[in-house]
C-alpha cells in the first residue's frame, strides 16, 4: 500500500502538467478564434478595432480592457454602427452596452460565450460566474461582464486602424494582464498579434509577473514603462510561435 502511494505522489505532479498543457491548447484554440473575429470586424467596420468606453480620454483605462459589457451604472456613450459601415456620431445606446471583445459577441463574429473564458482561469472571473449573463435572458441581470482574455484596442502609438498598427509583432490580445490574479497560465500567457499569428509569450524570467506585481501594488496599469504588461509581451525575446 505504500508503494502504491508513493507511486501516486510521484505521478501527480506529472498529470497536473499533462491537464495544463491540454488546457493552454484549449486556450490558445479561443484566443486564436477571437483574434480571427477581430479581423473581420475590422474589414467590415473600416479597418477598426472594436470600440471601448475604456479608451476614450474622458473614461482612459486600460486595465479594464477585459470587460465584455458595462452595467447600466456606467458611463455610456459610444459610436456604433451597422454592421459594414461605422457612423461618427452616438447613437441610443443599450442601457447595459457590450464594450471591447465583447462586440464580436454582440454582433456575431464570436458568438460562443465560452470562447471568452480560459479553461485555465484561476482568478475571480471564471465563466460559470456569468454565463446566466449572455444570450437573450441575459440583460435581465445588470452589471459588468469580465472575460478572461485582454483587449489592446490600439496600437502602442495609439492607433486604432488595424492594417496602420507597427510593428507587425505587436501584441493585440493577451491572456488577463489586469492583475497577478488574471494571469491564466503560471509559466506564460497567449498572445494574438497584429499579423493574426497567436502564440505563446514564455515568461520563464518572470518579468511580466513583477509587472504585474507593480500593478498589483497600486501603479497604474500603463501609467509607467514598469506597469505596461504589453511592453513586455510586445517584446519577442520570450514569445515561441505555434
Amino acid at each position: 500500500m505504500a508503494v502504491v502511494a508513493v507511486l501516486i505522489s510521484l505521478m501527480l505532479p506529472a498529470l497536473g502538467s499533462v491537464q495544463e498543457t491540454a488546457r493552454r491548447v484549449k486556450c490558445a484554440s479561443n484566443i486564436r478564434q477571437i483574434g480571427l473575429a477581430t479581423a473581420s470586424y475590422s474589414s467590415d467596420y473600416l479597418d477598426t478595432l472594436p470600440d471601448s468606453m475604456f479608451l476614450r480620454p474622458e473614461h482612459r483605462n486600460p486595465g479594464q480592457m477585459m470587460t465584455l459589457r458595462l452595467a447600466s451604472s456606467d458611463t455610456q456613450g459610444r459610436s456604433t454602427g451597422r454592421r459594414g459601415r461605422r457612423l461618427p456620431y452616438p447613437l441610443p445606446l443599450d442601457p447595459q452596452p457590450w464594450d471591447g471583445l465583447g462586440r464580436l459577441y454582440e454582433l456575431d463574429y464570436a458568438n460562443a460565450p465560452e470562447l471568452f473564458y480560459c479553461p485555465s482561469h484561476h482568478g475571480a472571473n471564471p465563466f460559470k460566474r456569468y454565463a446566466g449573463m449572455f444570450g437573450p435572458a441575459g440583460h435581465d441581470e445588470d452589471g459588468r461582464v469580465i472575460g478572461n482574455y485582454h483587449f489592446r484596442g490600439e496600437g502602442p502609438q495609439g492607433s486604432r486602424r488595424l492594417s496602420r498598427i507597427r510593428p507587425y509583432s505587436t501584441a493585440i490580445i493577451s491572456d488577463g494582464l489586469a492583475s497577478r490574479e488574471d494571469l491564466n497560465h503560471r509559466r506564460g500567457t497567449n498572445i494574438v498579434r497584429v499579423d493574426l499569428a497567436a502564440i505563446w509569450y514564455s515568461d520563464d524570467n518572470q518579468s511580466l509577473r513583477r509587472t504585474l506585481d507593480i500593478i498589483d501594488d497600486g501603479v497604474r496599469f500603463g501609467s509607467t514603462p514598469q506597469s505596461d504588461p504589453w511592453g513586455v509581451v510586445d517584446g519577442d525575446g520570450g514569445s515561441t510561435g505555434r
